[in-house]
């Protein structure tokens, strides 16, 4: 493990944020939404079927 001091680990980020990290935008919370939603439809499943829920509203 490498230890920097602080004007050395400002470098080596900037050089790895210039060169080598691809931000792949909303593309990398694709899977974040999507599993809290199938947490949201799962708890929402197990309410109804408990009749906790008004599926006429």
């Amino acid at each position: 493990m490498t230890f920097y001091d602080t004007n050395q680990a400002e470098q080596v980020a900037d050089e790895f944020f210039r060169f080598y990290y691809h931000d792949r935008g909303k593309m990398k919370w694709d899977g974040y939404f999507l599993s809290e939603h199938q947490a949201a439809l799962k708890k929402h499943h197990q309410d109804s079927t408990k009749g906790l829920v008004d599926e006429n509203f």
